[in-house]
């Protein structure tokens, strides 16, 4: 495929799915406590909110520039994690998830922000390290909890045998896109049922 046929087919499905392309939960009733509905633009709760706690927590430490010593940047990391570890394994109201995301980010920017002032490249190194660990450990604890969780299995749309509501959306923009990707490949497609070029893959 030449280069500026991807690019068109990108840019349009760009175009297609920008509005809920970071929804990352179907849009239905079952999951609208995890979904931020602004305007025409939905976005994921969690997502929003931990990377607007990094933006804001790596600004913090920019404006207020603090000289903490190494100890106390590993109490504020700890401290500001524990809430996320905490809603992943106590079942509380969706508001503590939603503070307890917004201080996972807070603490990542402020903790990245601290790699670079600490004079010691060990503690660097160290922090860099806690930032990954916590990570991974968040990630595999919520895929563990997103699965005992599925709110698809009890809805009632599952056994219908059509599109349900949560995807309706996307189906649509995804049959759309397969239209306009058809007209854009229709001379490749055609030479590829002669046998004129390899299959695309």
């Amino acid at each position: 495929m030449k280069f500026l046929k991807r690019l068109k087919l990108n840019i349009f499905k760009l175009k297609l799915t920008w509005r809920f392309k970071f929804a990352h939960h179907p849009l239905c009733r079952n999951y609208s406590d995890q979904v931020f509905k602004i305007g025409n633009i939905y976005l994921c709760q969690g997502c929003t909110l931990i990377y607007s706690g990094l933006v804001i927590g790596l600004l913090t430490g920019i404006i207020s520039n603090p000289s903490f010593s190494f100890q106390i940047w590993a109490i504020i990391g700890v401290s500001l994690m524990v809430p996320t570890f905490v809603v992943q394994v106590v079942k509380l109201p969706r508001m503590f998830k939603r503070i307890a995301r917004f201080l996972n980010g807070f603490d990542l920017g402020a903790i990245f922000f601290s790699i670079f002032i600490l004079p010691k490249w060990s503690h660097r190194i160290i922090m860099m390290v806690s930032i990954l660990v916590t990570y991974l450990t968040f990630r595999i604890i919520h895929k563990h909890k997103r699965k005992e969780r599925d709110l698809c299995e009890s809805c009632s749309e599952l056994k219908t045998g059509k599109i349900c509501s949560g995807y309706k959306l996307r189906a649509e923009k995804e049959l759309e896109y397969s239209k306009y990707a058809e007209q854009i490949l229709a001379e490749e497609l055609q030479q590829l049922i002669q046998g004129k070029v390899k299959p695309l893959v």
